[in-house]
């Protein structure tokens, strides 16, 4: 009877909203242990080290990644439609006594009316020690039915050894509500599956062990996609070991080498049924399952599949491979710390994205990145402006030499870009000698005469004219020109001051580039060389002419410009010095601290994004210290890559992550940012100034990077 009531009230609770203003809903404030405010199911299933109620409080003490809870009734009691009353999301607070924690929230909604069946839709959670007010909009949540919620747990949670980790009241809140705090997640952490099966707990299906997605996180940071970060490395055993933006690892071993990914004692029999990857082999691969049958993974027992003997799957062709457990052990419990790889024959082998899956599962495909919208710019006077400067050209490769203006042009780094001369069909081609990501760091120039400084300033309502045979498939790349140091003399530092950059996509029309040279924000009276850099792939382009001209031909579209601020090479006060450290190694952090303070100087942090969400490095803690004694925190980027190597929704998600990762676990918005290896390009430059950041780069490199043992 009790129950009864308590619908038809909720019922008319939902109503009322849908007519008038929105009320918050409690779903649960925690003053009994396994029942909520709605009446339905509280519970952990045993999965944690203790659950328990105290001061409306829920205080957990979790076993690791295999240890939820869950809230249950949100649908029998009608409480489920979170459009109809308007609500905005899930809020709650969060208290660790031991350090950062996280866990992954799971809502779980169904398309039509149904209690029984749902969608699961993730989003992954971190939080700072102390006390923190967590609100996660609906909208973070992908693919939910929000006209009926039925569930939520909460999952995937760290360990705790100490105190626990006490959860606050649970409720919906309305779109005009007020937080202290929004903390979201910090990475790639959403994510949605659907499953069949009762609402009483949670169904994690198909989890992503590896993307591949992401090179620098493996090859740099040494971290595969699971959340919390989980390492992953051949550790140098390899030939050959890099990651393609197509998903896919591509290794070449040596004798005894192996490729390894962890889960850090999962729990996966319960959920998943087993391993399923891509893979295309020369020769036979062994794939060793390390486990326990117990949490905390105190004794780790091995097993071993042979691909190619056992399974049957066939040499240089890539095979989708699915492996349940039982073909390692009959245990049943098991707890997987890690999976390896071992291949026999030192040959190529490409291996795809590395999932857990769930019986019945139809091994859904790597989540895409949303594509990234074009920025419009400022747009262009029409009709075009002529100008009345004449032509300037600036190269028509007659030479292998020397250019048009009787100045050497070369490549800055032969092994990156490599430059090929037809000086009879006067063109010239750049290839890429090691096909690798660091390719895009090759620059190719062209001084626009023999002297540091060049005035084009008579040419600023001219166009810069570029021609090319073809742009290949994926291909893109910057045009730009150097900024000359003021005092125009070689030996100055910075030299160059920067540069001005675009797109050369943007400016395509067929096979001519026309950009008017106002778009390139330097200052014409100091022209330096004219550039080719930042290669988005590894195919050659073919250029047969550089030259600056009056006006464009008919049928040229030229697009707006888009913003970007100056590139910063040294202090703006004279006499000063700025001191930058970016990111390295965690054990090294609380060292550097030390000698800095010892010495009263003061320093800015460029911090990468993922690290921090790796709560072992402990470095959230650490640059909140720092923070918290004067210096300045500013960020690098989310994994370190190339970014002219990314795709634009890559870099959008780079620098979206980078940023929140920050924010939500330093506790400040950084305005500053210096790009990994230097490595910029236009696309970056331009999110980057519409977000009003400044892009520090340096003057006097101390070569640290090159010692990474040192220290």
């Amino acid at each position: 009877m009790h129950t009864r009531i308590l619908i038809a009230a909720l019922l008319g609770v939902a109503v009322s909203c849908a007519q008038a203003a929105c009320t918050p809903l409690t779903i649960d404030s925690f003053t009994t242990l396994n029942k909520n405010n709605l009446g339905g199911w509280v519970s952990d299933d045993g999965s944690c080290a203790s659950f328990a109620v105290n001061n409306n409080k829920l205080k957990i003490k979790s076993k690791g990644t295999g240890s939820y809870w869950y809230e249950s009734g949100l649908c029998a009691a009608g409480n489920n439609n979170a459009v109809a009353a308007s609500w905005a999301g899930l809020s709650f607070t969060v208290t660790s006594k031991e350090g950062p924690v996280s866990f992954s929230v799971n809502l779980q909604t169904n398309s039509v009316a149904s209690c029984t069946t749902y969608t699961s839709s993730y989003i992954s959670v971190y939080v700072a020690q102390g006390t923190t007010q967590v609100t996660l909009p609906f909208s973070s949540f992908p693919s939910a039915f929000l006209s009926n919620i039925v569930a939520l747990s909460f999952e995937s949670m760290s360990v705790t050894t100490t105190y626990p980790i006490a959860f606050g009241p649970l409720s919906f809140y309305c779109a005009n509500g007020t937080a202290t705090s929004t903390t979201t997640a910090a990475g790639p952490t959403t994510k949605s599956t659907t499953t069949t099966s009762t609402a009483a707990g949670p169904t994690t299906c198909d989890l992503t062990v590896e993307d591949f997605n992401d090179p620098q996180r493996l090859l740099f940071l040494g971290y595969n996609a699971m959340s919390p970060p989980a390492a992953s490395s051949d550790d140098g055993t390899m030939a050959t070991f890099m990651v393609d933006y197509n998903r896919t690892l591509t290794f070449k071993p040596k004798t005894s080498s192996y490729y390894y990914t962890n889960l850090n004692c999962k729990k996966v029999s319960s959920k998943y049924a087993g391993v399923v990857f891509r893979i295309t082999m020369p020769g036979e691969v062994i794939v060793t399952l390390e486990y326990s049958t117990s949490s905390g993974c105190s004794s780790i027992s091995s097993a071993d599949v042979s691909l190619h003997s056992q399974l049957g799957v066939p040499f240089n062709t890539m095979t989708r491979v699915t492996i349940p457990w039982s073909a390692w052990t009959n245990a049943g419990t098991i707890f997987v710390n890690s999976i390896v790889f071992s291949p026999t024959v030192k040959s190529l082998h490409t291996l795809g994205p590395i999932r857990l899956y769930c019986a019945g599962s139809n091994f859904p495909g790597a989540a895409k990145l949303p594509s990234a919208t074009a920025p419009a710019g400022i747009p262009f006077p029409t009709p075009y402006p002529v100008s009345t400067a004449g032509r300037y050209l600036i190269d028509q490769f007659t030479s292998s030499t020397t250019n048009a203006r009787g100045a050497g042009h070369a490549s800055s780094d032969p092994t990156l870009l490599k430059p090929t001369y037809n000086t009879a069909a006067k063109t010239m081609t750049v290839s890429f000698p090691t096909a690798t990501y660091e390719s895009s760091d090759g620059q190719w120039y062209s001084p626009t005469s023999s002297s540091i400084c060049t005035d084009l300033s008579k040419y600023a309502s001219s166009y810069l004219h570029v021609k090319i045979a073809s742009l290949p498939a994926g291909q893109d790349f910057a045009i730009g020109f150097e900024q000359a140091p003021s005092t125009c003399i070689a030996t100055a530092n910075p030299n160059p001051e920067g540069f001005g950059e675009v797109q050369a996509s943007r400016y395509l029309t067929g096979t001519d580039i026309y950009v008017p040279m106002s778009h390139f924000n330097i200052t014409l009276q100091r022209t330096g060389a004219f550039l080719l850099k930042s290669f988005r792939t590894w195919s050659s382009v073919t250029f047969s002419i550089v030259e600056i001209v009056n006006s464009v031909p008919s049928g040229v579209v030229i697009p707006g410009q888009l913003s970007q601020l100056p590139l910063i090479f040294k202090c703006t006060v004279p006499n000063t010095i700025a001191f930058g450290i970016d990111d390295g190694d965690p054990n090294l952090a609380s060292t550097v601290l030390d000698i800095l303070r010892s010495e009263n100087v003061k320093a800015t942090f460029f911090v990468l994004g993922f690290p921090l969400t790796d709560f072992s490095t402990n470095l959230a803690t650490v640059y909140k210290g720092a923070l918290a004694e004067g210096h300045q925190i500013a960020f690098h980027s989310y994994t370190h890559p190339y970014f002219s190597s990314v795709s634009d929704a890559d870099l959008d998600w780079q620098i979206e992550n980078g940023i929140s990762a920050v924010q939500n676990l330093i506790g400040v918005t950084p305005k500053y940012f210096r790009p990994p290896f230097g490595n910029v390009d236009p696309r970056l430059r331009q999110r980057l100034a519409d977000r009003g950041i400044k892009n520090i780069m340096w003057s006097i490199d101390v070569q640290a990077w090159m010692y990474g043992t040192s220290t």
